[in-house]
């Protein structure tokens, strides 16, 4: 599909961006867009992607406005066109545009409840295609558009901006950017093109040039994230640690590890930014759907084989925002039959150790591009769409408790049936993956099963469990025998991997409004035991 080009302020000559800068906005997005784009300036190695909500039925002129308030080239994205640094390109209305390489794609908007063109489908675009070379805006707007995708690109390391409550019209879809997307700055729409101008003149703005923290400087990080989260980030892996130090000392703008060090240890602030970066996880639901297919299979086979009228019981560590609980839950609740009251017959627990992630699974409210991979006929079941997005039905939420737990230090949640615990020990060092496997496999009653992901392996944990599903990483519970690993594997919980020294105990603090595991399991009717005790 073609679309008329109309441009303002063309120029000849521009190369190939190093990076790519998607704005999204809606409801009193004209005055937030014009204020961002008038601090631009002319040159660097930037472009920029507009996606501003418009009325498909009206004629638009935002790219005349917009060419009158930069002096930047302004001008209709169109098909196929190759992506230029230095230039503004603007979604036509009706329309979806998203980047397939350094090219372009202008496509009808399908038919949805959400405004067009989506900000989620540029964003995630953006994250597949430039990674940590990307940048998302949300600007002023209601709803929650342009949250999901603004998450899936921070997971891959892109940078992202929302504007301030203060500054917005319409705070609704800033608000979400900060809850659902993690946003990493939070400022005026005039600040934010400010530090959008910064990137065109110093390059990459993740800090490549910055010098690698050095051991010790990760080991005293660890440290300080401890004291003021009660977190423990020493057994991640250490490539993970240093990227994102390097993003916050670039966020910061200090240049060395020693700068950012006592903005870390005066900041309280800086410590959750940085542990929310360290936590980020992609997830979406059903993601690899052959892998849930798979899953569907063997829980189906699983629950025939049960004698046992008790609830089945599930545990999804590491649960992030909640898209992979539900996705469960609704396999659980087709392999059951479907039955009335089903909380009477599932339990399902999600935890993590991220509170606000757990503040968004709990509310069970996703943008609706979110849910555009649940299958059809499990989105009629258990989903509900409005324009505010896609929201959890009640009887599927009643079944699951989402608490904050560590997998790798909390004791196990005992007498489970499943376990999905997929794509969070990437982020381990092999000690803490093979603990926290013993702990998952102290849960699973035999015959229970063990759901992984794609990357991820049992390792010495494996004794106990024979595959089901080799090729999509399900396995089953056999025996009650746990090969417990050699103390010189199984690290202390706060024994830092890149030091030898040993760190003093310090206790996590008291998560106010959410419930630990140790609780949830009480309430259940659980008995909560440490590995070793006999659960499972």
């Amino acid at each position: 599909m073609k679309i008329h080009v109309e441009t303002t302020n063309t120029s000849d000559g521009a190369s190939a961006p190093e990076i790519v800068v998607g704005i999204g906005s809606s409801a009193g997005g004209l005055q937030a867009l014009t204020e961002v784009l008038a601090a631009l300036q002319p040159g660097g190695a930037v472009a920029f992607i507009v996606a501003q909500h418009l009325s498909p039925e009206r004629p638009s002129v935002l790219v005349e406005l917009l060419g009158r308030a930069t002096r930047l080239p302004v001008s209709h994205a169109v098909d196929g066109a190759e992506l230029r640094a230095g230039a503004v390109v603007v979604c036509p209305p009706g329309c979806d545009v998203l980047l397939v390489g350094t090219t372009l794609r202008v496509v009808p908007a399908p038919e949805r409840i959400a405004p067009s063109p989506s900000i989620d489908v540029l964003f995630e675009s953006i994250a597949e295609q430039r990674g940590a070379a990307g940048v998302a805006v949300v600007l002023s707007g209601t709803g929650v558009d342009g949250s999901q995708g603004m998450r899936s690109l921070r997971a891959l390391g892109g940078l992202a901006f929302a504007q301030s409550s203060e500054s917005a019209r319409f705070d609704s879809m800033p608000r979400a950017a900060v809850a659902l997307g993690g946003a990493d700055l939070v400022l005026s729409a005039a600040e934010i093109g400010a530090r959008l101008s910064a990137l065109g003149t110093a390059g990459t703005w993740q800090g490549e040039a910055l010098p690698e923290p050095e051991t010790l400087a990760l080991t005293t990080v660890a440290v300080r994230l401890k004291k003021a989260l009660g977190i423990d980030f020493s057994h991640y892996k250490e490539s993970t640690l240093r990227r994102q130090i390097q993003r916050r000392m670039a966020i910061r703008n200090v240049a060395t590890i020693e700068d950012y060090l006592p903005i870390l240890a005066a900041d309280p602030e800086e410590a959750q930014y940085l542990a929310r970066h360290l936590l980020v996880t992609v997830t979406s639901f059903f993601r690899d759907g052959q892998a849930f297919e798979a899953l569907a299979e063997q829980l189906a086979i699983m629950v025939n084989a049960r004698t046992s009228e008790k609830p089945l019981r599930v545990w999804v560590p590491g649960c992030a925002t909640g898209e992979e609980v539900y996705s469960v839950a609704m396999l659980c609740s087709e392999a059951l039959g479907r039955p009335l009251q089903l909380d009477r017959h599932l339990k399902i627990f999600g935890t993590d150790i991220d509170d606000a992630s757990l503040k968004v699974a709990r509310r069970g409210l996703y943008p609706l591009s979110a849910a555009e991979r649940i299958p059809d006929e499990l989105r009629a079941v258990y989903t509900r769409e409005s324009a505010a997005g896609v929201e959890i039905a009640t009887e599927l939420r009643d079944c699951v408790v989402f608490a904050r737990h560590n997998v790798g230090e909390s004791p196990p949640f005992p007498r489970i049936d499943l376990v999905s615990f997929r794509n969070t020990m990437i982020y381990f060092t092999a000690p803490l993956q093979d603990r926290a496997l013993e702990y998952v496999s102290h849960s699973l009653v035999p015959g229970g099963l063990l759901f992984l992901g794609r990357s991820e392996a049992l390792g010495a944990a494996g004794v106990g469990f024979r595959a089901l599903d080799a090729g999509h990483k399900i396995f089953e519970r056999v025996t009650n025998d746990v090969v417990r690993a050699a103390p010189s594997t199984m690290v202390p919980t706060l024994l830092p991997t890149f030091s030898p020294r040993s760190l003093r105990h310090v206790p996590p603090p008291p998560c106010r409004g959410v419930r630990t595991a140790r609780a949830v399991a009480r309430s259940a009717g659980a008995v909560v035991r440490r590995p070793g005790s006999g659960a499972g």
